[in-house]
């Protein structure tokens, strides 16, 4: 150890959700942990992307909720959401889980230092001036956001997805872009919050489908909520050049679009941010992801990774999940990452979720595979909620019934979903989610309910 330098048993680079999780967790074990963190403690998911969005998209819900009761004639509601007033109540929100954030490392004893981080060495981390050598370190620097360039567009229109809930005023047209890792397609709720805002919004999907991780059928019914609020959806879509300067040339499906944009929304353009960190001096390729085990170490002894560095699902819960192993790694607790059961959520109108495979990837990956839809609209749940349209969707293996995946169009999407991830980490059969007892009228009972439609369905054609 040289003079002036500390010594710690954990360093985590990155104060995110996943750097978060690895501290406390491992202060939970006993270790003593050092907190590196070069901008807010939250991360990208606290102040750009996760919690600000789903303050604004649920605003927007509770607007299009409210105007249904409108059209009811239960009381008056306004013609549009007040997006300047939505975003400073947001703000005001975001500071508060912030600080709670910061509250939760304190009081667990994690030690927070506010500066840049390099690796020196495996065990040794540059903070600013000063030198820590640790027994581990923690990489959990998150990803990100690059404005691409886009044929056609000038640069001075485009705006990536994490300012899109800084905008204080709605333009009066947006092109919204698709696209994006994993199929996530996070740029549906910009479109969504920029049409309950008045924006006249087109929304242009680079494939077949405006959300390819679902099956086409319970992507249109995604399609037709979007249509229902105002937003004009192309789809297999690209922007080419054009002539007008205030309008933008897409290609479609359909032909070609000539599209009035204030803004042009640009696809989902996370990048793992590796710069800096001094990993090419360890032997990583320059802009390489860090790969890991499902114990979160690299090929490094000491040197772990958790989150967007890693290229795994780019994911609030897939980064929490993988900061909580690697804080027990680092302690020689016995912890493993599960990342197949991973749920998805998009704050569409209504809301959209998924989990596992659809009945397409499914087939893909040799499975024999059955599937049950249950229409929503008809369900004691939704109509108490005024009648609201969507589906559930679960797929199974055709046999023995083993849970495959769950994909959701509806009322409180994120918590039946969740129950969906419960039930494929539980390794759970559609047989076993047939016979559980739910809450009456709730919308956990749809999951029983398509469950039981499935096993008619099998017990139809004779499948045992």
């Amino acid at each position: 150890m040289t003079a002036g330098e500390r010594t710690t048993d954990v360093v985590v680079i990155g104060g995110g959700p996943g750097g978060h999780a690895a501290a406390l967790t491992a202060r939970r074990h006993g270790a003593s942990v050092v907190l590196v963190e070069r901008e807010q403690l939250g991360g990208q998911c606290v102040h750009h992307t996760c919690i600000p969005n789903a303050l604004l998209l649920g605003a927007a819900a509770t607007f299009f909720d409210a105007q249904e009761l409108g059209l009811a004639g239960v009381f008056d509601a306004g013609d549009t959401l007040r997006l300047g007033r939505a975003v400073s109540r947001k703000d005001a929100l975001v500071a508060k889980l912030a600080a709670g954030a910061a509250a939760s490392l304190r009081a667990a004893g994690v030690e927070v230092v506010s500066g840049g981080a390099a690796l020196l060495a495996p065990d040794r981390v540059a903070v600013d001036a000063a030198a820590v050598r640790a027994g581990a370190v923690v990489l959990a620097t998150g990803a990100r956001w690059e404005a691409p360039k886009l044929d056609g567009v000038p640069d001075r229109l485009v705006v990536t997805l994490d300012a899109v809930s800084r905008l204080d005023v709605p333009p009066a047209h947006a092109l919204v872009l698709g696209g994006g890792p994993a199929a996530t397609a996070f740029s549906v709720e910009a479109a969504v919050l920029l049409a309950a805002a008045g924006t006249v919004v087109t929304y242009a999907a680079p494939t077949n489908q405006v959300v390819p991780a679902l099956d086409a059928d319970v992507d249109a019914v995604v399609r037709a909520s979007l249509e229902a609020i105002g937003v004009t959806v192309l789809t297999s879509a690209r922007t080419t050049a054009t002539d007008q300067a205030d309008r933008i040339a897409v290609l479609h499906a359909g032909g070609k679009a000539s599209v009035a944009a204030d803004i042009v929304v640009a696809p989902d353009g996370r990048v793992p941010n590796i710069e800096g960190l001094g990993l090419d001096a360890l032997g990583f390729p320059p802009a390489a992801l860090v790969a890991v085990d499902d114990t979160c170490r690299t090929a490094v002894p000491g040197l772990l990774a958790v989150g967007d560095v890693t290229g795994g699902p780019m994911l609030t819960a897939a980064a929490s999940h993988m900061g909580r192993v690697a804080g027990a790694t680092v302690t020689g607790a016995p912890a493993r990452t599960r990342l197949g059961a991973v749920p998805h959520v998009l704050h569409t109108a209504p809301t959209t979720g998924w989990v596992g495979l659809n009945q397409r990837d499914a087939t893909e990956h040799g499975y024999l595979a059955d599937a049950a839809v249950v229409d929503l609209s008809t369900t004691a749940r939704a109509v108490t909620l005024g009648g609201r349209e969507g589906v559930v969707k679960l797929v199974a293996e055709r046999e023995l019934g083993r849970l495959l995946g769950v994909q959701i169009v509806g009322p409180e999407a994120p918590e039946l979903v969740g129950l969906a991830a419960q039930a494929l980490q539980a390794e759970l059969t559609v047989d076993d989610l047939a016979e559980a007892v739910h809450w009456h009228p709730s919308t956990a009972e749809c999951l029983g309910d398509a469950a039981r439609a499935w096993c008619d369905e099998r017990s139809l054609v004779g499948v045992r």
